[in-house]
């Protein structure tokens, strides 16, 4: 998947970007820059982990919602994906129920065998394996953004995460659960933007990359 990236790049004409993953987002982020330093200017790596046994465990709590059955109706999408965030969502932030509602709508029609889908991200996360020295070959200015309340992707994955990358800048953010709350994005924000503004203080101003970065 770090590979399909890639082709996107090169499909669009990009020749570098600054990439940003949450969760198996910041799985196949952190690969692409282990695998790809000349492609990625920067990585984000959001709610995610390295692979180690032990570190970014899943609450035995969340069982429940990960073997429960399919929904066979919008209706019943929803309200599964709406129980399920209740409990992995942020436990001090309020979050936007309504846009979780709108989003499993498209989603459902978008895949119906959306349950065949699940157990094809499970089989990727387990076929990654530990990637702790893969970790280590990561150059590119790089923050890793965990919350504390995480019950899908413990903290601990963040930091192991944080651990085996030089120079990364960590940020753990009290209360954020394996979403993203509005009230969070400016601390996610400013996070992201700070890591790539390292790139410009270290040329001198923003690198022009097919548009993928400029003078804003």
């Amino acid at each position: 998947m770090a590979a399909d990236v890639v082709g996107l790049l090169d499909a669009l004409g990009v020749s570098r970007a600054h990439v940003v993953g949450a969760s198996m987002g910041g799985m196949i982020a952190q690969v692409m820059a282990a695998l790809y330093p000349s492609r990625v200017l920067s990585l984000a790596s959001l709610m995610s982990t390295t692979g180690r046994r032990g570190k970014g465990r899943t609450s035995l709590r969340l069982l429940r919602h990960m073997f429960s059955r399919g929904a066979r109706t919008e209706l019943q999408a929803i309200e599964r994906r709406v129980r399920l965030f209740a409990t992995i969502g942020s436990s001090d932030f309020e979050q936007d129920v309504n846009e979780i509602r709108r989003a499993t709508a498209l989603s459902f029609h978008r895949d119906l065998d959306h349950r065949e889908g699940r157990r094809r991200q499970y089989k990727a996360v387990r076929a990654a394996g530990d990637r702790t020295g893969q970790l280590a070959q990561i150059t590119a200015p790089t923050v890793v953004i965990h919350g504390t309340t995480d019950l899908m992707c413990h903290y601990s994955g963040g930091e192991a995460t944080a651990a085996a990358i030089s120079g990364v800048q960590f940020v753990l953010i009290e209360g954020m659960g394996h979403d993203f709350p509005p009230d969070a994005w400016p601390v996610i924000i400013d996070a992201i933007a700070e890591n790539t503004s390292h790139l410009a203080r270290a040329s001198g101003g923003f690198a022009d990359e097919s548009g993928v970065a400029g003078d804003g």
